[in-house]
């Protein structure tokens, strides 16, 4: 399938997700585009909404932290003018509240679509699961392994000595929204992988903070041939966490030995152990029953 195509279907998702208020997934959709091409401003515009409308939906209903923490979240991807206005409104909303406040305590407002969100947990469709690798494994890609997508650019260099007579190393300006220190970038990371992966990953690049700019370094060679298809066996081991077995092809036969890796909700994100190194966009991943998958 076309990157042009890919980013349609997703952008399609996220709008319809938008209006059925299924804020989680919308988002989903709205990164996976980013995932693929970083500056794509339709993209951006709509997840910008999806925050700003997920955080409004909250300060409606006056929960007042929980508005503020999605804002929180979404602070990567929000312009700061549309951060801080929305901010400063939950905030000032938040304190008029509490001067207007009985003394007398109140009960806890439980509110149907938290109930409805919980239970979604669960509710992972296996075309989900597969959208969610490759977005993750595009995402490793384009940051950790190869500098060619549009968020570095490779006008604005540094070079650095190596050492040991190994000569200079070259450096490209990260070039993303939101993106300005090497800290945003781990936790850019941590909204595709659990803390311990996104730090592997992070560690993986070098990179410099100069006069205000993040610099990373260029990578040292990419491998060879990747797998043209992957077929997953997945396995709900509890509400929040997936045990997902990977099995990669070439020319249909079965390329290595299947591996696990697992899937779980942290922070309000579904995150990966490990994840495919995806850097065909147009890679096929299917969800079979593990007693289907065809031998070599």
């Amino acid at each position: 399938m076309r990157k042009e195509n890919i980013i349609a279907e997703h952008l399609e998702s996220a709008q319809k997700y938008l209006n059925e208020l299924d804020y989680e997934q919308a988002i989903v959709e709205c990164e996976a585009i980013l995932a693929i091409e970083p500056h794509n401003e339709q993209a951006a515009e709509l997840l910008e909404t999806v925050y700003l409308q997920y955080a409004q939906e909250y300060l409606d209903t006056r929960m007042y932290e929980e508005a503020l923490e999605i804002l929180e979240r979404g602070k990567v991807n929000l312009s700061r003018a549309s951060l801080e206005k929305k901010k400063e409104q939950v905030e000032s909303e938040q304190e008029e509240f509490l001067r207007q406040e009985e003394q007398e305590p109140r009960e806890p407002r439980i509110r149907e679509k938290e109930i409805r969100e919980s239970q979604k947990e669960a509710e992972l469709t296996p075309e989900e699961i597969c959208k969610l690798i490759l977005r993750a494994g595009i995402f490793q890609w384009n940051w950790f392994w190869d500098n060619s997508s549009d968020h570095v650019d490779k006008l604005d260099t540094l070079y650095r000595d190596r050492g040991e007579g190994y000569g200079e190393w070259e450096y490209v300006h990260v070039n993303y929204e939101g993106i300005d220190t090497a800290a945003d970038v781990l936790n850019l990371t941590m909204h595709f992988f659990t803390s311990q992966k996104a730090l592997e990953l992070f560690e993986q690049k070098d990179w410099i903070e100069q006069d205000g700019k993040l610099y990373v370094s260029e990578p040292d060679g990419i491998g060879g041939p990747e797998p043209d298809r992957y077929e997953i066996g997945i396995d709900q081991s509890d509400p929040a966490r997936y045990v997902i077995t990977v099995y990669e092809y070439w020319n249909d036969e079965l390329w290595s030995d299947p591996y696990i890796i697992h899937l779980e909700q942290i922070n309000g994100y579904w995150v990966f152990d490990e994840a495919p190194i995806i850097g065909n966009t147009s890679v096929t991943i299917r969800a079979v029953d593990p007693k289907e998958v065809s031998e070599m």
